[in-house]
């Protein structure tokens, strides 16, 4: 089964993790990119609002083809209790028929968007084989 981890960080925390994930599961890493960078005041109010609605936010072409993997994991930093726009943007383009393993990453390690995000893989045919909430400093915690 050819894996892939794809994440996109604002701080650098999740980016951290998701590194660590792909090393320890010898797979590919994918990092999601703004077309344009939003600046701390704009990302942490309209990309809040965005997240809270499920809206996405252009992102830059993949650099890799999401068709050519079984599995992947999506990495996310946590905006408003939901993925940060850029991560719905992915979800988008994800495509169909992918066991899809999401790992959400916050201060407090708590999100409360699992049951949206099942349901718009569910959409595509996806199956979420895991969802975990994780604190963005403790990267030790995935397996």
């Amino acid at each position: 089964m050819k894996q892939l981890v794809v994440y996109y960080s604002y701080s650098g925390d999740t980016a951290k993790i998701a590194g660590k994930l792909a090393e320890k599961r010898g797979c590919e890493l994918l990092e999601i990119k703004d077309v344009t960078r939003p600046g701390t005041f704009k990302a942490y109010t309209a990309g809040s609002f965005a997240a809270m609605k499920g809206k996405s936010w252009e992102i830059q072409p993949l650099a890799l083809d999401l068709a050519e993997y079984d599995r992947i994991t999506i990495l996310a930093p946590v905006w408003a209790g939901g993925p940060a726009p850029q991560i719905n943007s992915l979800l988008e383009r994800l495509p169909d028929a992918k066991f899809v393993e999401i790992v959400m990453v916050s201060g407090s390690g708590k999100s409360s968007c699992r049951k949206k995000l099942e349901e718009r893989l569910n959409a595509k045919g996806c199956a979420l084989v895991s969802f975990k909430n994780v604190r963005g400093k403790l990267a030790g915690q995935l397996d």
